[in-house]
């Protein structure tokens, strides 16, 4: 099994990459190409909850959640890799702001204000600077 960390993800992918990956991953859901079932939350006996967020693309088989991502093999049900879901759940997330604001933005603007705290703010604030000249 393959563990990636956030500094091996981070040294093969960018937020453009992920704004394109995500803009292709909402084209999916409208054409009904992916099984995106709702988030299970199993609540933990002390502090603290178990996220699964589970999705099935047939084109990458893509599975995620918050703690961790893995990709599991569609056919055999084996665990190829298993991510560092922090971060892949912030740039995930960076992305499909993004993605919105250079999907919906006006072309013309140059300003961008955003809202939030932590590594999700700040995704987000990557992916409006790697969407835009800002």
């Amino acid at each position: 099994m393959l563990l990636l960390s956030k500094e091996d993800i981070k040294s093969v992918i960018t937020m453009k990459d992920m704004i394109e990956a995500d803009k292709q991953a909402f084209k999916m859901v409208v054409d009904g190409t992916v099984d995106t079932p709702l988030r299970t939350v199993i609540n933990g006996k002390y502090d603290g909850a178990f996220l699964f967020m589970p999705a099935y693309a047939p084109d990458n088989n893509l599975m995620t959640s918050p703690a961790q991502t893995m990709l599991i093999d569609g056919k055999t049900g084996y665990v190829i890799a298993m991510l560092d879901g922090t971060y892949v759940t912030q740039l995930r997330t960076g992305a499909s702001s993004g993605a919105a604001f250079d999907l919906l933005g006006k072309k013309e603007c140059k300003e961008g204000a955003m809202i939030g705290t932590g590594g999700q703010a700040a995704a987000q604030l990557e992916a409006m600077l790697a969407a835009r000249k800002l």
